[in-house]
């Protein structure tokens, strides 16, 4: 079972990172893209970000 969900995680993680790649170009900050990618990616892995400002 912690597979089947690991690998669904992974593919939600990988559609969400792609459509963040193409709508790159209405992304007026680059840190707020990463700072984004990185909240999607700890929410995945089920911790909470520590972003910096």
């Amino acid at each position: 079972v912690t597979s089947v969900l690991n690998f669904l995680r992974t593919l939600l993680v990988d559609g969400i990172l792609d459509l963040l790649i193409k709508s790159q170009p209405f992304l007026v900050h680059r840190r707020a893209q990463e700072s984004t990618i990185i909240t999607i990616l700890s929410l995945a892995a089920g911790t909470v970000p520590t972003v910096q400002k």
